[in-house]
């Protein structure tokens, strides 16, 4: 259906009243300022494109291959890893602190109403102030890029619908703040076929802005950052307003960004190892007892990461991993034995707060089970979309779990390249290929990959053969409604016999694999984990 530019442009205004709702978030995002670079500020008379400096930084292929790792090592993008990286060098060049910064983005996300742009041609472009918090100088570089890195990740993936509910919230107050600084990652721009080439950017690269801009245009940004992968090469283009950042700043601010960067080597390296043991730290936090997220089929806790912006800052958070050197467990209550072990190796006595997705709600339930029968206080349990009886498929064959496996991970099972590796069970191959393509799949190892197709197999297996015992307490149950069948009825009927106490149901409209969204999170999140950060 044709829809025009006036309707949609209607609808995105009429929208606007249904995200009063993240005003709290926008304005604790401008709490960062200044954040920013310089002391200064700028003026439209003095500070205008004719009078910016640029400079160019390409990254070897070597050091861009290192970023991707990383990204892939961290499960994160490469927008977050520039993020990271750009804002540790920020800091260093100033007093330590928050960095406030405007994300450009793309504009085709579809909100609430019927016009779908997601097809259209042509530049479209949103964009809204992002908070980056590096870390204080505390610990290796290593460690603090790391970090910075999965911070960036976490607030950037927090935001809803691509930042356009802040763009619709003009008069609201939190427009008050303009960062000083814009970022904005275009992606790979290199075309992979004779098709794409047509529409991929220009060839050319406009060395002096003023060129092709009226010289007298005021300039919007302390400091522009424009960044794209050409190749094997990332490219950074930076823009400073000259009159505000000098050269003593400027090349500052370059050497450490470079500086930086170079550290992504040991990051893939550490994190490699660190993102899949058997217990991972997802957020530190201080003394009060831990949220204990289960992980679900595929054995990882990293979905969780995307709980982060609904957390208390202060709540440290563990994830329980499957472990693919350990002899297979016989059953669920097997697995929840060897875990609620590997937990009081760390936490020792109660209270315990347990989380678990899919399979690992089961898993989680099942521990609560087991600590209230050792004397153990359970005082939070929330499963997410699972149900006794109703949890499990284990007939999906090999292919069937590595397209979906891949398509979790980002990727398109029907590409003809991915679907030609698929059909063949070609599991070198495609771990050649995200090397290649980066991701999150993009530091498996073929033998990580496989086991990970025997783990979700096995934990089928598990989950089909599964009845749960009783639990007391209250349940949280998050329930995903988009794909729910029509014969499973009530979903707080099928946890009512292993359950004393009340379930608590939260309706989301969103299919089952999509619940660690960050944008379907946004829509339960603060429900789910409301008082979760007190002390036990």
């Amino acid at each position: 259906m044709l829809t025009s530019y006036r309707r949609w442009a209607s609808e995105l205004r009429e929208q606007a009243p249904r995200h009063t709702a993240e005003l709290p978030m926008w304005r604790e995002i401008a709490s960062a300022a200044p954040g920013g670079l310089v002391d200064g500020e700028l003026d439209p008379l003095r500070d205008h494109r004719g009078t910016t400096r640029t400079h160019w930084t390409r990254l070897t292929p070597e050091g861009t291959a290192a970023a991707l790792a990383a990204a892939g090592a961290l499960g994160t993008g490469m927008e977050a890893v520039l993020l990271g990286v750009l804002g540790l060098a920020v800091a260093e060049v100033r007093e330590p602190g928050p960095v406030l910064v405007e994300l450009e983005s793309h504009g085709r996300t579809s909100l609430h109403g019927t016009v779908d742009v997601s097809g259209t041609v042509g530049w479209f472009t949103s964009s809204f102030p992002l908070r980056l918090d590096p870390p204080a100088a505390t610990g290796t570089p290593t460690e603090r890029l790391r970090d910075a890195i999965r911070d960036a990740a976490a607030r950037r993936g927090g935001v809803p619908h691509e930042g356009l509910g802040w763009q619709l919230l003009a008069g609201s107050g939190v427009h008050e703040v303009r960062p000083q600084i814009s970022v904005n990652y275009l992606g790979a721009t290199g075309a992979a076929d004779e098709f794409a080439a047509r529409w991929s950017l220009a060839p050319e690269r406009v060395e002096n802005l003023a060129d092709v801009v009226a010289a007298d245009l005021p300039q919007p940004f302390v400091l522009a950052v424009d960044a794209s992968l050409e190749g094997a090469e990332l490219v950074v283009r930076w823009e400073f307003a000259q009159r505000l950042v000098g050269e003593e700043v400027g090349t500052a601010l370059l050497r450490s960004f470079t500086a930086w960067w170079e550290t992504l080597t040991e990051v893939t390296v550490e994190a490699a190892d660190d993102a899949f043991a058997p217990l991972v730290v997802l957020q530190e936090g201080d003394s009060r007892p831990p949220l204990i997220t289960v992980h679900g089929g595929v054995g990882l806790a990293w979905p969780y990461l995307a709980l982060a912006p609904h957390l208390d800052p202060a709540q440290r958070v563990l994830g329980l991993q499957a472990d693919p050197d350990a002899a297979p467990a016989a059953s669920v209550s097997e697995l929840a034995a060897r875990y609620v072990k590997r937990i009081r190796a760390v936490a020792p006595s109660g209270p315990y707060r347990l989380l678990g997705w899919s399979f690992g709600g089961y898993v989680a339930h099942e521990m609560a089970v087991q600590l209230q029968a050792a004397g153990e206080t359970v005082d939070r349990l929330g499963v997410l979309d699972i149900y006794p009886a109703h949890g499990f498929d284990d007939t999906e064959d090999d292919r069937g779990l590595l397209a979906h496996l891949l398509a979790e991970g980002g990727y398109d099972p029907t590409d003809p390249e991915i679907a030609a590796l698929v059909d063949v069970l070609d599991v070198d191959g495609i771990c050649a290929l995200a090397r290649r393509r980066g991701g999150v799949l993009g530091e498996f190892s073929p033998r990580r990959l496989r086991a990970m197709l025997a783990t979700i197999r096995h934990h089928g297996a598990l989950g089909a053969a599964f009845t749960p015992g009783r639990y007391d307490g209250l349940l949280l149950l998050v329930a995903a409604e988009a794909d729910e069948p029509a014969s499973r009825g009530p979903v707080d009927g099928l946890w009512a016999p292993h359950v004393t106490g009340v379930i608590r149901v939260l309706p989301v409209a969103a299919r089952h694999d999509d619940l660690m969204r960050a944008d379907v999170v946004t829509a339960y999140g603060a429900d789910l984990l409301a008082g979760w950060g007190a002390d036990g």
